[in-house]
């Protein structure tokens, strides 16, 4: 494993073991509250860092064994928290500002998951002689994949669904009249989808450089880190910001 390889493993091992402190302070605060689209958006933020758990996972498995793990555990690790991500949002977004059309989203959304399930379990399980490469992904290095065929397909759609549904959540909470609250979480879901759209398309398209893998790395931990604060509102933040506690996420009108 050449000096690149090993670094960027380095730095996505970093952002994973952030994303999961996160999620610890995410679970300890839904506990707390008892508040269920906190833990909603605990597994939401476990669940959308899963493309990046092959590389980080993978390099920590190589320092410890020399060891690669083997293609269908790093597409199974990569692949199979993406729908739950999408679908715990989907849950989030609709039941703060679309109740009545929770259910009818949900399923679209678990059919079409349930249709990438079968395709990826189907081609790395049961089809042997298919071409696995073409039909989900080639691997670029020992750490890194390019996903294909129907796999970027679905994740593409995701993206294009929900992007729109980040802006606008975060739009409706900064319009949010009377409430600094729901204002100031906006803002920070607004920087976080701003950050990922930055990050995420550069990481997932190139090999850039050692330093600007960093800035990449930094940049995704800094999207975390924006959605954690807007969505969360920890204690600290609000004391931070003089805004009143409070003990329930609130929808925006």
């Amino acid at each position: 494993m050449d000096q690149s390889t090993q670094l960027a493993g380095l730095l996505i091992l970093i952002s994973i073991c952030f994303v999961i402190t996160l999620n610890v302070f995410v679970l300890h605060i839904a506990t707390k509250r008892k508040n269920k689209l906190l833990y909603a958006f605990c597994l939401f933020l476990l669940c959308i860092n899963t493309p990046w758990m092959p590389s980080g996972f993978g390099y920590l498995v190589w320092l410890i064994t020399g060891e690669i793990i083997s293609y269908q555990i790093y597409v199974i690790l990569g692949t199979t928290g993406v729908p739950i991500a999408f679908l715990t949002w989907f849950y989030i977004y609709t039941k703060l500002l679309y109740p009545h059309w929770k259910k009818y989203v949900l399923i679209s959304v678990g059919l079409f998951s349930i249709i990438f399930y079968v395709y990826v379990f189907y081609y790395l399980f049961f089809a042997p002689g298919a071409p696995i490469e073409n039909m989900i992904g080639i691997k670029k290095t020992e750490l890194d994949i390019e996903y294909r065929a129907f796999v970027i397909i679905y994740i593409a759609c995701l993206l294009i669904i929900g992007a729109p549904t980040f802006l606008h959540f975060a739009i409706a909470s900064i319009r949010t009249k009377d409430d600094p609250k729901i204002q100031w979480r906006g803002r920070f879901i607004l920087i976080s989808l701003i950050l990922f759209m930055i990050g995420a398309p550069i990481d997932a398209l190139y090999t850039p450089e050692p330093i600007f893998l960093v800035l990449i790395r930094i940049i995704l931990i800094l999207t975390a880190l924006f959605f954690y604060l807007g969505f969360v509102m920890p204690n600290f933040l609000k004391k931070l910001l003089k805004l009143e506690m409070e003990e329930q996420p609130t929808p925006p009108s």
